[in-house]
């Protein structure tokens, strides 16, 4: 196989309550999970299956982190503020 690879996501590993180590992260609006497979009785068995849900809304950032900031206002040569609107200027090109 001789298609490059692309990240679809990135997964962080977590611990459940009853110690179970599984990975988790967000591709779009899904939630992936991986989690090793419990029912495994042999070699012939996954190890691992990948599992799909909702994902639910994203809670807002901690107030300790600063928020993104936005683009600085756009300005015209003479100084005033158009905000973050463009406006075509009177040259014909």
């Amino acid at each position: 196989m001789d298609d490059p690879l692309f990240e679809a996501c990135r997964l962080f590993k977590k611990t459940s309550a009853n110690g179970h180590t599984y990975l988790v992260g967000r591709m779009g609006g899904v939630r992936v999970l991986v989690m090793a497979n419990r029912q495994r009785q042999g070699d012939d068995d996954a190890t691992h299956t990948l599992l799909f849900s909702r994902a639910t809304r994203r809670e807002a950032a901690p107030k300790s982190e600063a928020p993104k900031s936005e683009a600085p206002p756009l300005r015209r040569p003479n100084g005033k503020s158009e905000g973050n609107r463009i406006e075509d200027d009177p040259l014909p090109f």
